[in-house]
């Protein structure tokens, strides 16, 4: 018997890449470790899988979870106890693949990344990979079809309202690497037209190739005032910041001319700048994160060679995230709550200056660099030698350049702290231990990017913003807040005092728990 369908709601919609993104695929391929999905034409695509699963889990963060399973599908057991899948219902929401639209004269490009051990400093073992990413202004097509039996067309339309309109803010990321600097899209777009299929006249304009009654976003949000999303408190947090010394992310590969130059990313079809990746500036917090907890509860372990549990410290799976591999492992010894994908996202950070993709291929190519004037501000070749400890000479083979930025302009680097990713009892200590690794920040004790123990890296905070959002839920009533820090790392009194005895409470029962262990 066929499912009775009242209404269906078709949207089409523009997606713009705001970021670069990684929508993995399968096969051998000789340039990266993580290669892109690809069709069977050869063509760049995501499937309707993956598009459907992020939309999908939006949906379930903010609406009631039945009513969401009964518009996407859903299977479970029932109540004899039969085989998972026997009871369930197919999804009403059907999403196409998509191809991807590159920006004009671009290709993809590849992003290294490298776990550090965490005793020796240096890149730990099996920890180092590469990814292919589709470049920032990627375009691709969302085509959503919607069917609607009529006791929840009310709900489908407002939920799909606001998914529209959290894909318009950049609320929703795709792919790989979501929350180290990947994966942020915007909606720029979108055609939303309603069929009606329970009428005379609705199935005789549909036979006439009419589109139906077209709708806006808003309408369909206010289709029924009664319904509206519950939002997860969130804490956006952008960081102001210029370099006292030059900072720069090695490229994995060389120039002609230069031996080591720094990570660029395309802004568009034409220019390209230098750009700080999200998972570098989150290695960086993550790391001092967990030199605070292991200092404050004693932490001893000793694991030199095995990378994946040296990272295995109490709190920092949930907030920086933890690896599917070890997801079940973390659950139980640090009684974690959606392992997995972290709670703190952070995106990739770019110089204001931009490079024309031309000039940029010559520095690569030519085998003695031609400076343009802009070119000659921004950059200083600097020659690098290690010293012969018998001879006092130049050691052989060890003359190597790099091409340094100076005088730079960054633009911010954004944070956001997702509190729906945390057990409430954790929110406020998770939030405790972001604000101890800024307070670092801001202290110039972190350096970012490549050679920081050679003189680079170093930057200086100028004052960090905070907007809270839906964050009420995370104060359990309590009177606190978090204002604009300048010049000093400073928290109202009453806020220090809320976030202080969180601390201590959650440091008192970790210790107690390894005291019982």
């Amino acid at each position: 018997m066929a499912r009775k369908v009242a209404k269906r709601l078709k949207i089409l919609a523009t997606l713009v890449a705001q970021t670069p993104f990684h929508i993995g695929g399968y096969g051998t391929n000789p340039d990266t470790n993580l290669p892109l999905a690809v069709n069977g034409s050869g063509n760049y695509y995501i499937p309707g899988t993956s598009i459907a699963g992020v939309l999908r889990s939006w949906c379930s963060q903010v609406f009631e979870t039945s009513k969401v399973n009964n518009l996407w599908g859903f299977q479970e057991e029932n109540k004899q106890g039969s085989k998972k899948g026997e009871d369930g219902q197919a999804s009403f929401v059907i999403i196409e693949d998509t191809l991807i639209e590159l920006p004009e004269n671009t290709t993809i490009e590849i992003r290294d990344g490298v776990g550090i051990n965490r005793y020796t400093g240096s890149a730990a073992d099996k920890a180092k990979y590469d990814r292919g990413v589709l470049p920032r202004d990627t375009k691709f097509q969302l085509s959503i079809i919607v069917e609607m039996q009529e006791e929840v067309v009310n709900f489908a339309k407002v939920m799909f309202g606001y998914l529209l309109e959290a894909l318009k803010d950049s609320q929703l990321l795709f792919g790989a690497s979501k929350t180290r600097g990947l994966g942020r899209v915007k909606l720029t777009e979108s055609s939303i037209f309603e069929e009606c299929l329970s009428t005379k006249n609705g199935i005789l304009a549909l036979l006439s190739n009419n589109k139906g009654n077209q709708l806006s976003i808003g309408d369909l949000k206010d289709t029924d005032p009664k319904i509206s999303p519950n939002l997860q408190p969130k804490l956006d947090i952008k960081i102001f910041w210029k370099p006292s010394q030059p900072v720069m992310v090695k490229s994995g590969y060389d120039a002609v001319a230069v031996d080591t130059i720094p990570l660029v990313s395309g802004i568009d079809s034409k220019r390209l700048a230098l750009v700080l990746p999200g998972s570098s500036i989150k290695g960086v917090l993550r790391s001092q994160a967990e030199r605070i907890v292991r200092t404050v509860l004693d932490i001893k372990e000793d694991y030199p060679e095995d990378f994946l549990k040296q990272i295995k410290v109490p709190l920092i799976g949930e907030l920086f995230g933890v690896g599917n591999e070890k997801a079940e492992t973390a659950s139980i010894e640090s009684n974690q709550v959606n392992v997995g994908l972290a709670a703190l996202s952070i995106a990739d950070c770019y110089t204001r200056q931009y490079f024309q993709r031309e000039e940029w291929k010559s520095i690569e190519t030519e085998k003695e660099i031609k400076q343009t004037s802009q070119e000659k501000r921004c950059f200083q070749t600097a020659f690098h030698v290690a010293i012969d400890r018998w001879t006092g000479g130049a050691s052989e083979g060890a003359l190597y350049n790099v091409l340094e930025p100076h005088n730079t302009n960054w633009e911010p680097i954004n944070l956001t702290l997702d509190f729906g990713r945390l057990k409430e009892e954790d929110r406020l200590t998770g939030l405790s231990l972001l604000l101890f690794v800024l307070r670092d920040l801001m202290r110039a004790r972190l350096p970012f990017g490549f050679a920081t123990n050679r003189g680079m890296g170093e930057i200086e905070v100028c004052f960090i913003e905070f907007t809270p959002q839906n964050f009420q839920g995370v104060l359990k009533d309590r009177s606190i807040s978090l204002e604009t820090m300048k010049n000093h790392f400073s928290l109202p009194d009453k806020t220090r005092e809320v976030l202080n005895d969180a601390w201590r409470e959650w440091i008192n029962k970790q210790t107690s728990k390894a005291g019982v262990a």
